[in-house]
């Protein structure tokens, strides 16, 4: 039995399933004139586009309310380290230390950022500095 990816791609044609050697090469994303992601966000910071190129075409996205917006920081991508709640930062232990790219209030995200709630964070980690960064949105 083989492994698929049955989300993430921005086509098109309707697309059942993808085979994760298709996205890692880039062809899934040239056969069905394709990309991952939805956005990019501060892409302007990113001067290799390579860089741009493999979040676009061969880095699946995350499953999101909005559509899955992807984080640049100083001059690359960030890692996507998953779903969180207010919750689960606190876990982390790391409350204090991300950046909230929506700009809601620690207070704002405290009573309302909910894993697999209406308020839906989604927390990356600058591959340069090791800043994290959340990323939020609404049902």
């Amino acid at each position: 039995m083989g492994i698929y990816c049955t989300k993430g791609i921005y086509a098109i044609e309707e697309v059942e399933y993808l085979c994760p050697n298709c996205i890692h090469s880039g062809l899934a994303a040239q056969k069905f004139d394709g990309q991952f992601q939805q956005d990019l966000l501060n892409s302007e910071l990113v001067k290799n586009d390579d860089y741009t190129d493999e979040v676009l075409h061969r880095t699946p996205g995350y499953i999101s309310w909005q559509g899955n917006d992807w984080i640049a920081h100083c001059t690359d991508y960030c890692a996507f380290i998953g779903y969180v709640g207010w919750q689960e930062l606190v876990e982390m232990g790391i409350t204090e230390e991300f950046v909230h790219f929506n700009g809601h209030t620690k207070e704002e995200l405290a009573a309302t950022l909910r894993n697999n709630g209406s308020h839906q964070g989604y927390l990356f980690q600058c591959l340069e500095c090791q800043q994290y960064i959340l990323y939020s949105d609404f049902d």
